[in-house]
């Protein structure tokens, strides 16, 4: 198991995971990241905490867990303007718009993905 160089935080509301991706740090102390589970058959899950870097907690504040699709490697996760998520499961080549419910509001499938990241334009910088 390794350990933190320096201060981390403790965990409120979730317990340790493994296989993350898709980190998300959004500008008011919230943090979006994928957690695809220990292996490939395992639930993949979306969660976001709270920051608090004064006291060093990491509290959920959401999460997305659904019973349909997982994903072992890779995939992503996106806060989008309209305050729903978009979270890429890569292997299974499957991309959802996701509202604060978890109502599943958009699905896009293929044969497999890396990262997604939304844009209002295929022109100019990325934005993050």
């Amino acid at each position: 198991r390794l350990e933190p160089l320096g201060d981390s935080f403790t965990l409120v509301g979730l317990v340790g995971w493994q296989n993350n991706h898709g980190h998300h740090l959004i500008s008011d102390g919230h943090f979006l990241f994928f957690n695809n589970g220990p292996n490939f058959t395992s639930p993949s899950t979306v969660f976001e905490v709270l920051l608090d870097e004064t006291e060093w907690t990491a509290t959920k504040t959401w999460e997305y867990l659904p019973d349909d699709v997982n994903s072992g490697i890779l995939s992503d996760v996106q806060l989008l303007p309209n305050e729903n998520c978009l979270v890429t499961f890569s292997a299974r080549g499957v991309i959802r718009e996701v509202t604060p419910h978890g109502t599943v509001v958009q699905s896009f499938e293929s044969t497999s993905f890396g990262y997604a990241d939304f844009r209002t334009s295929l022109y100019g910088p990325p934005p993050r």
